[in-house]
C-alpha cells in the first residue's frame, strides 16, 4: 500500500465511480454464468439500464465507451491537479477495462473456429468468460471498498502499471 497523502470524501466517491467502466465492460462476458446461476442476473439487474446506454452505438461506433475511456484517461489520469488517489484508481479501472476488451476481441476473433469444434469448445469458452467475469467483478469490488476507505488497492501487475502511468 502506497500512501500519498489524505484524500477527500469527494475524491473517494469519484474513485469508486471509475469502476463502473470495467464492470459495464465485463457484463457481456457473464451471460454463461448468469444462465447457469440466475442469482447473478438479479445482482446485475440495477446496472442494465446504465449498460444499455453505455453500449449504445451511434453510426456503428461505440461513442460513449470511447468517450468514457478518453475522458477518464485524458481528463482524470493525466490531470495532475486532481488527487493522486483518484488518478490511480482511474488508471487502474482503465487497465481492468483494457483486459476485458482484449479478451473480448480475442474471443470474437476465434469464435468461428470454436463454432466448428462443437460443445466442448463452448464449455471451455463459457468457463473462461465466467472466470474473467468473476475476476473483474471481484477486483472491482475490492478496489471500490479500498477506495471508499481512502486506501490504495494492490492488484498484482495492474497496480504497478497504474503507478507507472501516473508518477
Amino acid at each position: 500500500m502506497v500512501w500519498r497523502g489524505s484524500s477527500s470524501v469527494q475524491d473517494r466517491i469519484y474513485a469508486c465511480l471509475t469502476y463502473l467502466v470495467p464492470i459495464l465492460e465485463v457484463l457481456g462476458l457473464g451471460s454463461f454464468l448468469i444462465s447457469a446461476i440466475p442469482i447473478f442476473g438479479f445482482l446485475i439487474l440495477p446496472l442494465l439500464p446504465i449498460s444499455a446506454i453505455y453500449h449504445a452505438s451511434i453510426g456503428g461506433f461505440a461513442v460513449i465507451q470511447i468517450g468514457a475511456f478518453l475522458g477518464l484517461y485524458l481528463g482524470v489520469v493525466r490531470n495532475e491537479t486532481l488527487s493522486y488517489l483518484l488518478r490511480f484508481y482511474a488508471m487502474q479501472s482503465l487497465l481492468l477495462a483494457i483486459i476485458v476488451a482484449l479478451f473480448s476481441a480475442l474471443l470474437t476473433g476465434i469464435s468461428p473456429t470454436l463454432f466448428l469444434l462443437g460443445g466442448a469448445a463452448a464449455l471451455i469458452v463459457g468457463t473462461l468468460c465466467s472466470v474473467i467475469f468473476l475476476g473483474i467483478i471481484a477486483a472491482s469490488i475490492f478496489c471500490i471498498v479500498q477506495a471508499a476507505r481512502g486506501l490504495y488497492a494492490e492488484l498484482p501487475f495492474i497496480s504497478e502499471a497504474a503507478y507507472s502511468q501516473i508518477r
